[in-house]
């Protein structure tokens, strides 16, 4: 399950968004986390927007059913911003996960006065220069919505996790239609493959619903494969019978 809920940190993604472009549409889905064909839980993302100008991307994540009674996991995520001209400002980010007894913490404040990022990993702070185009894990997950829908096809991402900048690139690997409980839905197919490592995670993102991700399939070094597949969606002012093929 420790696989599954981070799976929910691979899903969708925002670089920059354009003057021009609409402002987010909110949305609420919902995704089964499935083990070896079998649901043991369930994720749930929501945007919103504040009244103080910042826009909310939340993610949780936790088991289900008779999974809950032999791994009780809960994973909280959220992730706010505002917009600088053409230029995404993240503000702060953060990620409660639970297990059993077990519990960790990390946050993320966007210091753009004193250009700084300052962030805790459980009790040990760090900080880093901040620069534009630097984004946490939940947040660049926005962004490649966004880039999608641009036409942006060359897909790099720069990400601030445990004190340090990864580099995330991502491969678009064509176009395929694909079945969902909630309709067929033709989709982008990407992935991200770690280096040096064989697991890989692969995504689809639907092309009329705003390119946000349907379906996430993620295989571990040793072979064992987890699944994000979309059961519920609310908003994006696309109705589900215009998505579908």
């Amino acid at each position: 399950m420790k696989h599954l809920c981070c799976l929910g940190i691979c899903l969708m993604a925002v670089s920059l968004a354009l003057a021009s472009d609409p402002p987010p549409q909110p949305f609420e889905a919902t995704y089964a986390l499935q083990r070896h064909g079998v649901k043991v839980g369930e994720m749930t993302r929501t945007l919103a927007a504040a009244d103080n100008g910042e826009y909310i991307f939340q993610s949780l994540s936790q088991t289900t059913g008779l999974a809950a009674l032999f791994y009780k996991v809960r994973v909280f995520e959220e992730t706010r911003w505002t917009y600088a001209g053409h230029e995404i400002h993240p503000s702060a980010y953060q990620y409660h996960q639970s297990r059993w007894n077990k519990v960790r913490n990390v946050s993320l404040e966007y210091d753009w006065v004193t250009r700084e990022i300052r962030g805790t990993n459980g009790d040990t702070p760090w900080q880093l220069p901040l620069r534009p185009n630097i984004f946490d894990e939940l947040l660049y997950q926005y962004v490649l919505m966004q880039d999608l829908q641009a036409g942006k096809r060359n897909l790099s991402y720069q990400i601030v996790a445990g004190g340090i900048i990864k580099t995330y690139d991502i491969t678009l690997l064509g176009e395929e239609v694909i079945d969902t409980p909630v309709g067929k839905l033709r989709t982008l197919k990407l992935q991200r493959q770690k280096p040096g490592s064989h697991r890989k995670t692969t995504v689809w993102c639907s092309t009329k619903l705003h390119y946000l991700a349907v379906r996430l399939e993620q295989v571990d070094d040793d072979g064992k494969v987890s699944t994000i597949l979309i059961e519920k969606l609310r908003g994006l002012h696309v109705p589900l019978s215009d998505a579908q093929e």
